[in-house]
């Protein structure tokens, strides 16, 4: 391996060790909605998660649940998996939206239901679609819990001492890593170069 070959490896390690915390911090969360017509009289209308990426987990969420309230009439809201019950506001879901909130008892990365909806129909002409919108969840990330809207990172909630603590130990512990690796690349090279040197000397000597 020539000293030019080995010094462009270098660099590469090096950029992608520097990087390496940036794309481990991607983060992506995604929902999706399911409606269900169960019988004449009952429309059921799932909404679950299906991505979890870039983070601990999740432990709360909440979104906009909204609906025609001339064709359906909300009659509960059920928790399903390890999600508690959902709170939501019975008066605004009689005028068709109604903000839903639950939470869970430990971050997780689980995919699958959120909620269940359960709704009676008021008619027998085809549904407009259910919609769930402007969900937010609250995710843990590098320690910290942050908010986090669908696919997008928004803003810190709170960071409490002991996730201050993990935080800075975790990324002391990665710098630590970085420089021990760097420390062996530099420590290999320079063996490297001397071996050259002592080749080269070892060939002129033959030569003469």
């Amino acid at each position: 391996m020539t000293k030019k070959r080995i010094l462009t490896l270098f660099i590469v390690l090096i950029i992608m060790m520097l990087n390496y915390h940036t794309y481990c911090s991607d983060l992506k969360i995604s929902t999706n909605l399911q409606q269900l017509e169960t019988d004449s009289k009952t429309v059921e209308v799932k909404v679950g998660v299906t991505d979890i990426l870039g983070t601990y987990g999740i432990n709360a969420y909440s979104g906009e649940l909204i609906f025609n309230p001339n064709q359906l009439e909300l009659v509960r809201i059920e928790g399903t998996n390890i999600w508690n019950a959902p709170s939501y506001n019975e008066e605004n879901a009689k005028e068709g939206s109604t903000k839903v909130v639950s939470t869970t008892n430990q971050f997780t990365k689980e995919y699958g239901n959120l909620f269940t909806a359960i709704f009676n129909k008021k008619t027998n002409n085809k549904l407009d679609e259910v919609k769930f919108s402007n969900f937010e969840a609250a995710a843990k990330v590098d320690g910290k819990t942050i908010k986090v809207k669908e696919d997008t990172v928004e803003e810190k909630v709170e960071t409490t001492e002991n996730e201050l603590n993990d935080n800075v130990n975790n990324n002391n512990g990665v710098k630590i890593i970085i420089i021990g690796i760097i420390v062996a690349i530099c420590f290999l090279l320079i063996c490297l170069c001397m071996l050259n040197k002592k080749t080269e000397k070892g060939e002129n000597k033959n030569e003469n």
